[in-house]
């Protein structure tokens, strides 16, 4: 059926294509994000986002369980602030051509953002953004 639904379409491929298929897609895509955890404070770079979390690249992760604060720099009137957990970390191995870096789940965003998260996503991928998705 046309128009085609991105997430739609990527779960129904990974339903028959993966063991543990993800439920909501993902974008690679660089963008600066500031992460606070206690009083400490990180500029670093995101690598990959979905509408439920992002991946973070560092070759310093914070432990698995750490709260965080981020403040993700998308094509957005403002930065969007949101609450996460750091879920997993990847360590840097020079041996592994693996990104080193911590995937953090948002907690508690709020369904605006969640759905602006992924219309920007879908839009990204489908090349048709509107800056005034997060507003």
């Amino acid at each position: 059926v046309n128009p085609i639904n991105p997430t739609e379409l990527y779960t129904a491929i990974h339903a028959l294509i993966e063991t543990h298929p993800r439920k909501c897609l993902r974008l690679r895509v660089i963008f600066k994000t500031t992460v606070v955890s206690g009083n400490m404070m990180w500029r670093l770079f995101a690598t990959v986002i979905s509408e439920h979390g992002v991946f973070i690249r560092t070759t310093n992760p914070l432990p698995a369980g750490t709260d965080v604060h981020l403040s993700l720099e998308l094509p957005s009137p403002k930065p969007i602030e949101l609450n996460g957990t750091v879920v997993y970390t990847v360590k840097h191995d020079k041996s592994q051509l693996t990104e080193p870096g911590m995937g953090i789940k948002f907690v508690n965003a709020p369904p605006k953002i969640t759905r602006g998260l992924r219309k920007f996503i879908e839009s990204d991928l489908m090349c048709e953004f509107d800056e005034e998705t997060f507003i």
